[in-house]
């Protein structure tokens, strides 16, 4: 997504008297515009020294966690957790002072939800953590809405809907299937930014420039699982950092707010936490601050 001006703001590009601290600090070129950046792993401050200013922001939450498998009789499969809600915004005026970035964590190996990113006194800019996975029996928890929503598990009462993603700034999980005992059957995939999860296979999520200049994947949902026996079948993590299914369920990737995997068969492993958020703010150098 390109950088623009407010409006009372075109034309009007200066000597760069708009002054920021903290996070990470890159500069770069894109398009003619020199950039600087400050990107936050984990929570902190953003101080504004001076004047107001014109800004891009990317505010990436946690992933919600996968879940564990079910019966050792096979065909029973928890789902996959959602994806971070995903927020892309431009042009936006923040105000001088100290503004706390807090980056939200993944979704733990206890069937968690991810935890909100955001950036204080800036409008537009809270994301909402990623949906855990559903649980494989009846009443051992659905999946959950999120950011992106986690998948619908598989067992003997019917398939179930995958948690349900915010608008513009994810998508649904993907449903789980009904089966019969030692028959196939198939867990949903967690919800992306860029798309809802698909059968076992979690949505892929969406790229941003913002960090520097370089487009990378964001906010992919996590894996879910198929088969009929305890080896069930895996599926592999998501652009976007989103974690691939296998005997352990791989965490979704640190910083991309990626999807938990669920665990792959029965016997003594273990889900995938949720990756943890990010949050990128970065504005032009030579901007003119606003009046």
């Amino acid at each position: 997504m390109s950088f623009f001006l407010a409006p009372q703001l075109i034309g009007r590009r200066g000597s760069g008297s708009f002054e920021a601290t903290g996070g990470i600090i890159q500069e770069y070129t894109l398009n003619g515009i020199d950039f600087r950046s400050h990107t936050f792993l984990e929570t902190g401050d953003f101080t504004v020294v001076g004047s107001s200013g014109i800004v891009d922001v990317l505010v990436v939450s946690g992933g919600g966690s996968g879940t564990q498998a079910g019966l050792q009789e096979g065909g029973t499969h928890a789902g996959a957790g959602g994806a971070g809600g995903m927020v892309r915004e431009t042009g936006l005026i923040i105000t001088s002072g100290v503004h706390q970035v807090i980056v939200g964590a993944g979704g733990a190996n206890n069937f968690s939800e991810g935890e909100s990113s955001d950036i204080e006194n800036l409008a537009h800019t809270n994301s909402i953590g990623g949906g855990k996975g559903g649980n494989f029996g009846a009443n051992q928890g659905p999946p959950l809405n999120g950011g992106s929503g986690g998948g619908g598990q598989c067992f003997d009462q019917g398939s179930t809907p995958g948690g349900a993603g915010v608008p513009g700034q994810g998508n649904n999980g993907g449903p789980g299937s009904d089966r019969n005992s030692f028959s196939n059957g198939t867990s949903g995939g967690g919800g992306g930014a860029g798309a809802a999860g698909q059968n076992f296979n979690g949505g892929i999520g969406l790229e941003n420039n913002f960090r520097d200049g370089a487009d990378i994947f964001y906010a992919g949902g996590g894996a879910g699982t198929t088969g009929a026996t305890s080896l069930s079948g895996r599926a592999t993590g998501t652009l976007g950092g989103g974690g691939g299914s296998g005997p352990n369920g791989i965490q979704g990737v640190v910083n991309t707010g990626g999807g938990g995997a669920a665990m792959a068969n029965f016997g003594g492993g273990s889900n995938g936490s949720g990756g943890s958020g990010i949050v990128v703010v970065r504005y032009d150098i030579n901007q003119v601050p606003p009046e």
